[in-house]
């Protein structure tokens, strides 16, 4: 396929490390070593800002969390041109070479993260999937069987039916003959009939100790003309024998189904030696404003029970079966169906029954960075921790998104806490931020509180500028020009405040109230339209307060006006001197607490009448 070359940035002036990392990163996919190290798969650039592509990168990270400079150029190597394909998996064979899975492509490394030019053609070998009408067929699903032989699987569209389409191949890259037709299967669940069948959409495959191949989907009863479901389907599996037949004694006449399930989805599937399986499931409908979690249990033979369910976030997830229950890696963003979440977001694993491990189930949720932050992929270690990666948001400016790094962060013990002997306190950024971190949990116990990079308790100081009007009339005003803190967006909404305190000589007229407010730039019109909510603490106070939904595309810059002839006289012995006036920019959040910092405008006022 065009576009997919894989190669490694190998020349003496080649930047090593984390020097390869542009300013927009974010790591997908990851998988645990034996001997406790781990190796992420993501993707970097500069955000638009130079002319640099964006690339996949593998990096690997020792146990103690730090880049492993045996790996790659200084513990990253950098994949150049692999945009096009769509990433299935990544997988670490028991040789400990990695395999990255493409949608369409197939790419092994070394344990020093080199291209394995032994596989396949330099390094890489084609999926291959081809429907009945030979038109290729993107890869779903992906995995490696206990004689480390390659398993890929999709969803071939046969007469406007999904259709399950699995490759085997060898070591060495080839197809395994031994498999079907030339190391390919594809079956047609309809078996002849013209009008009743099912039909799959592959999501998951798997083998177990015998080689028996199993693939999972939802499976759905089909008529044609009219092309139209029927009752009775739902998530399940199909067997094959390992030559590659189709197994009729699994389930019944072949299928395993849990008929009827609300939960059609599946996300993350297990297949034991013993030919027994696990699949989980996400819901169709939504739960409190998301979806929720169940597994369903298969035995030997594919008679089905179900396991245990539970909540689970909106944002972007990766799930992964561990033990008798389930990990999940997301944010904590809900949203849809009227229950949004304002940002902040958190990046947050959620533990749902028993993983086996030592973990209890809940969620422990971790602050990362300014906030905005969510896991995308997670591997259970065999030390009993789960690592979960994904990226935060950085720095941020008024005239562009935020930056993002990579974040690899360890949990672990019976509250899924951050694990303080990996990385920073438990998370690794690359490239590296100054950023507060901080984890708490609502499992059994909680975890304890981390929080670093945030040294003093308070916020940068707002700019503020201003004057006075007709500061010598009898009903004078004044305008105040404020930014705010870059870090006040770790208060979420309506938490932001902005607290104006007058000197004696200022002093608010009860009739001028309705006249004074204060807006948030737009940033789409660059105008003064987000307009902040009021409270007046008396005659020289008022707070200012963002409201309940607040304004996320808002910049940070702010216009309070005293309007209307706001002020009382001021006093003729105070003229020629300078007022000055305390602006305090503050917020509240369950992480921190009340945060605030404050800055003083002196405006004079002229003398003279």
């Amino acid at each position: 396929m065009a576009g997919f070359t894989l190669g490694l940035a190998g020349s003496a002036e080649a930047a090593e490390g984390v020097d390869q990392l542009g300013k927009c990163s974010s790591a997908s996919e990851v998988v645990s070593l034996d001997d406790g190290s781990t190796v992420a798969l993501g993707t970097t650039d500069d955000c638009g800002a130079t002319a640099r592509p964006r690339e996949r990168v593998l990096l690997k990270l020792t146990q103690a969390g730090g880049l492993d400079t045996s790996f790659g150029n200084g513990g990253i190597a950098t994949l150049p041109d692999v945009t096009g394909p769509n990433v299935v998996d990544l997988l670490v064979q028991s040789d400990g070479k990695l395999m990255l899975v493409t949608d369409s492509k197939v790419a092994r490394f070394k344990v020093d993260g080199s291209l394995d030019r032994d596989y396949g053609v330099d390094g890489m070998i084609p999926v291959g999937l081809t429907g009945a009408d030979s038109l290729g067929v993107d890869a779903t699903a992906t995995s490696i069987d206990d004689q480390g032989r390659l398993l890929v699987a999709g969803t071939a569209s046969e007469d406007r039916m999904e259709q399950p389409v699995i490759r085997r191949f060898l070591d060495d890259g080839t197809p395994d003959p031994s498999f079907g037709t030339g190391g390919m299967v594809r079956t047609d669940l309809f078996f002849g009939d013209p009008l009743i069948g099912k039909s799959i959409l592959v999501k998951g495959v798997g083998a177990s100790a015998d080689g028996s191949v199993f693939v999972s989907g939802r499976i759905d009863n089909r008529q044609k003309a009219p092309y139209t479901f029927l009752p009775g389907g739902g998530p399940g599996l199909i067997r094959y024998s390992p030559a590659g037949d189709f197994d009729t004694t699994y389930g019944t006449d072949g299928f395993g189904v849990f008929a009827g399930s609300d939960h059609p989805d599946i996300k993350a599937t297990r297949i034991d030696d013993s030919g027994t399986a696990t699949i989980a499931s996400q819901s169709s409908q939504y739960s409190y404003g998301c979806y929720d979690l169940r597994l369903y249990r298969f035995d030997a033979g594919g008679s089905v029970s179900t396991g245990p369910s539970g909540y689970m976030t909106c944002g972007p997830n990766a799930t992964e079966i561990v033990g008798n229950g389930a990990a999940i890696a997301s944010s904590s963003a809900y949203g849809g169906h009227g229950y949004p979440t304002p940002p902040p977001y958190e990046f947050e694993l959620n533990r749902i029954g028993d993983l086996g491990n030592g973990m209890k189930p809940g969620i422990t949720d971790t602050f990362i960075g300014f906030g905005n932050s969510s896991g995308f992929g997670l591997s259970a270690a065999t030390d009993g921790t789960i690592v979960v990666v994904g990226s935060t948001q950085t720095e941020c400016s008024e005239q562009k998104p935020c930056d993002n790094a990579m974040v690899i962060a360890r949990y672990r013990g019976e509250a899924g806490g951050l694990d303080p002997a990996f990385g920073d306190q438990g998370v690794a950024l690359l490239p590296g931020i100054t950023c507060p971190v901080r984890t708490y949990s609502d499992g059994p116990d909680g975890s304890e509180d981390r929080n670093r990079c945030l040294g003093d308790p308070n916020l940068d100081p707002p700019e503020v500028k201003g004057r006075l009007t007709a500061p010598r009339s009898r009903a004078p005003g004044m305008v105040l020009n404020v930014k705010l803190p870059s870090y006040y967006d770790l208060f979420p909404d309506p938490n932001r405040k902005l607290t104006v305190t007058l000197p004696k000589g200022l002093v608010i007229r009860s009739r001028a109230k309705r006249c004074i407010e204060a807006a948030q730039m737009s940033r789409d019109t660059r105008t003064y339209s987000k307009f902040w909510g009021k409270h007046f603490n008396g005659p020289r106070s008022v707070t200012f307060s963002s409201g309940q939904k607040g304004f996320p595309f808002a910049m940070r810059r702010m216009s309070v006006n005293f309007g209307c002839g706001a002020f009382r006289e001021i006093p003729r012995k105070l003229h020629g001197r300078k007022l000055k006036v305390r602006v305090r920019a503050w917020g509240y959040s369950d992480l921190y607490g009340v945060k605030n910092s404050e800055a003083t405008v002196a405006l004079k006022v002229p003398r003279g009448r």
